[in-house]
């Protein structure tokens, strides 16, 4: 069995694996998501600050194939922009609308606040990871 740590050495260590979480939260928000945001129709052409305030609120949300992401009807505050694979869009009698790839982005009407419910059911149609920002954001 292990021994305990001296109070000392477990602050230390605590410490320490703190600013490596907080390092990769960093780069997670300066390589991946304020600039997946930035290339966004609703965020395009704003400063690379705003990009990463915005993006410091915002999770990576991951699905498997046939995972629902949002569903027509249901409240809503959430822009979500796809990551990785792909995701299928379909209206509120579950008719395929669409879908979104890279890049891909939707619910930007629910984050502004001008609905309050979901416009689409988006279905993860692959392994995919999103973006989710909210309206807090």
């Amino acid at each position: 069995p292990e021994e305990p740590l001296p109070m000392e050495e477990f602050v230390l260590e605590l410490e320490a694996r703190r600013a490596e979480r907080a390092e990769e939260r960093y780069d997670w928000i300066s390589n991946q998501a304020a600039p997946v945001l930035g290339r966004s129709p609703l965020l395009a052409g704003c400063p690379d600050a705003f990009l990463s305030t915005v993006a410091g609120h915002a999770s990576e949300v991951s699905f498997v194939p046939g995972g629902t992401i949002t569903t027509a009807g249901e409240p809503s505050t959430n822009m979500f922009v796809v990551l990785e694979g792909s995701v299928e869009l379909q209206s509120r009698s579950g008719a395929p609308v669409g879908r979104l790839t890279r890049g891909g982005s939707m619910g930007e009407v629910e984050a502004l606040g001008i609905f309050g419910t979901a416009t689409v059911t988006a279905v993860a149609a692959s392994d995919c990871r999103v973006l989710k920002v909210s309206r807090e954001a």
